[in-house]
């Protein structure tokens, strides 16, 4: 019965033209944040020559940070700045920067990568600093409250010794924590799928056949199986195009390196790789889906009308997005499909 359900509801025209399209819209939209925000802009305006000097620097001095990569890098400082004094500001593109110019190589490492090395480099003396005050703080609260002293206890075990060992670009991985619209394009597939799963058969009167012939039981376990299995690969199609979008546009690099590699993710109390943060990331998205994927089956029993059970799941689904913005996060059970609120703070 499974495949008879996956043919009605899945294999359509319309579901399948219906996915594609959402598929081009969510590229659209990142390229529209990536525009706006991530230096988009100046990249289709020609302005090309501050990211290709970036990306090529990334390209030799990103990733695992070496002894040989420190002094090359104080190294190729000291010859940018010495440039910049001997050329200053100049109107046209020259030859042997990375830029193309020598006040743009000379930003590039003061701006970017030396502060990126130093961050990664002194990241051991931060997190043990904080472990230290945990520590003190558990002794100070030894007489007074049981609670603190298990919380600070945690929190100096959590941050004692944590080092940084690579140069990630960051600004590619927070797009991708933070990103949600393709969450809300799932949510609406599901809605145009799922929502008529129960009230189809009632609509049709089929409900009154499966019952009379005994299969009742098997085709609501087949339904239900397909609505599992619906919210599963779709979460895990925009999932893997969304890191594929986001590593073209703002790239994504570095999945051996621990997530507080990440500046912005410093605090992050989970001690994980940023390939584990996007398998908790996928795992949080699915989990979401598969509650409001529950309300759609719900609602979609309760009526006759394929219509109504549609306009009550879409309800639902704007009642989870308007909720999402002013729940606190421990609410916020929609809030799981972008995760960079969990691993910031």
């Amino acid at each position: 019965m499974l495949k008879y359900e996956i043919k009605k509801y899945i294999l359509k025209p319309s579901v399948i033209l219906c996915l594609i399209l959402f598929l081009l819209l969510n590229i659209g939209k990142y390229f529209e944040l990536f525009y706006h925000f991530d230096g988009g802009r100046a990249i289709v305006s020609g302005y090309t020559a501050l990211s290709e000097g970036e990306s090529k620097l990334y390209e030799k001095y990103g990733g695992l940070i070496t002894d040989e990569k420190i002094e090359m890098l104080k190294a190729e400082l000291k010859t940018a700045e010495a440039k910049l004094k001997e050329y200053g500001i100049i109107e046209e593109p020259m030859e042997g920067f990375y830029t193309g110019y020598p006040y743009g190589d000379a930003e590039l490492f003061k701006n970017t990568f030396i502060p990126a090395y130093e961050y990664a480099i002194f990241y051991f003396r931060y997190s043990n600093e904080i472990s230290e005050a945990a520590r003190q703080n558990a002794v100070y609260y030894a007489e007074f409250s049981d609670y603190e002293v298990r919380k600070n206890t945690l929190i100096s075990s959590l941050y004692k010794n944590r080092r940084v060992d690579y140069c990630v670009k960051g600004n590619g991985w927070s797009a991708f924590f933070d990103y949600k619209f393709s969450s809300l394009l799932v949510i609406f597939l599901l809605i145009f799928i799922l929502s008529p799963l129960f009230s189809s058969e009632r609509a049709g009167g089929f409900d009154r056949l499966i019952i009379s012939s005994g299969k009742r039981k098997a085709a609501i376990r087949s339904k239900l199986i397909l609505a599992l299995l619906l919210s599963f690969f779709l979460t895990i199609i925009f999932f893997f195009e969304d890191m594929l979008i986001i590593d073209a546009f703002s790239g994504l690099d570095c999945f051996n390196a621990p997530i507080y590699a990440v500046s912005e993710f410093q605090n992050c109390p989970f001690d994980i790789t940023l390939f584990e943060s996007c398998v908790v990331s996928a795992v949080s998205r699915f989990i979401v889906m598969l509650c409001f994927t529950s309300i759609i089956c719900f609602l979609s029993t309760f009526g006759k009308n394929t219509a109504v059970s549609g306009l009550l799941s879409f309800s639902v689904g704007a009642l989870f997005v308007l909720l999402s913005e002013v729940l606190p996060q421990s609410l916020d059970i929609a809030g799981l499909v972008y995760t960079s609120d969990v691993f910031r703070e």
